[in-house]
């Protein structure tokens, strides 16, 4: 059993009677794109080697990650109850309720931030995409 404090009301905590919940990859509701769509785009943009496709990329691989994020508190039955959390306090929900770690979305976010706030383009490495 897990007890989850919400950010906005320590004494009201949220307990799970089990220790996970199965995902059953339904998207969010009421979008005219998914994750998945985004991370094609994202993926698309990586193709091209302008700045143009860091910039993009970064953005749009942001929006598949704040989807999914939601998705995640959605099938966790957390959406409903934080619906007004900014991004940092839903991944800071996530990360109390033990459901996945957050090195790869801080990571994400910095080079986010540089090219949203610094108007920086990230360089051809930090965005290419995995060899596989």
């Amino acid at each position: 059993m897990t007890q989850i404090i919400i950010p906005d009301d320590e004494s009201d905590l949220f307990t799970y009677l089990m220790d996970s919940v199965s995902l059953n990859g339904y998207p969010l509701t009421d979008t005219d794109v998914t994750a998945e769509q985004y991370l094609q785009f994202a993926a698309r943009d990586l193709e091209d080697e302008s700045e143009r496709r860091a910039v993009n990329g970064i953005g749009n691989a942001k929006r598949a990650i704040h989807q999914t994020v939601e998705a995640l508190l959605q099938a966790y039955g957390l959406l409903a109850r934080n619906q007004r959390l900014s991004f940092p306090q839903e991944l800071e929900l996530i990360d109390q309720a033990g459901l996945f770690s957050l090195a790869i979305l801080n990571t994400l976010n910095l080079e986010r931030n540089v090219v949203e706030h610094e108007y920086r383009v990230p360089s051809h490495a930090k965005c290419r995409r995995p060899s596989t």
